[in-house]
């Protein structure tokens, strides 16, 4: 996924829409009212680049270049020494295809696995964080509700 993803956004979202959704996640995520941090950090993350405007250009044309990349990579003829791994492969990812659907498996559950790849590591926060978010807002809105009845 994409910073835009962790906030709940489009990329054609105003600066005003993306403050505001921050804020909101925010509110429901932050350590300090029983949030969890990695899932904090992953949304700071996203908005400290997202919420800049600067650094918002810059990533809006990496996604771009990131995308004729891989068009790029999957029409283009791959030499047979590109399909062995790079040096230091096997410290980061799976060695076995077993491990690496494991791997898989485990991120679209939201679980964090040392088998994972950067891309699969990202996605279990991402989904974790997406599967929680409606319960900590229900039980945030049910907080200020009973609170307030007090």
């Amino acid at each position: 996924g994409t910073y835009y993803d962790v906030l709940g956004v489009t990329s054609a979202a105003s600066d005003e829409e993306i403050r505001d959704q921050y804020l909101a996640l925010a509110k429901i995520v932050h350590p300090d009212v029983g949030g969890d941090p990695t899932m904090f950090l992953v949304l700071q993350e996203a908005y400290d680049v997202v919420g800049d405007r600067d650094r918002r250009a810059q990533y809006d044309r990496a996604l771009v270049n990131e995308g004729l990349r891989r068009v790029a990579r999957a029409t283009q003829h791959q030499p047979a020494h590109a399909a062995s791994p790079p040096r230091g492969w096997g410290l980061l990812r799976p060695s076995t295809p077993a491990q690496r659907a494991r791997a898989a498996e485990l991120a679209e559950m939201g679980i964090v696995n040392i088998h994972q790849d950067s891309e699969q590591r990202r996605r279990a926060r991402w989904i974790s964080f997406r599967r929680q978010a409606p319960v900590m807002a229900a039980a945030a809105v049910t907080g200020l509700f009973l609170s307030r009845c007090r």
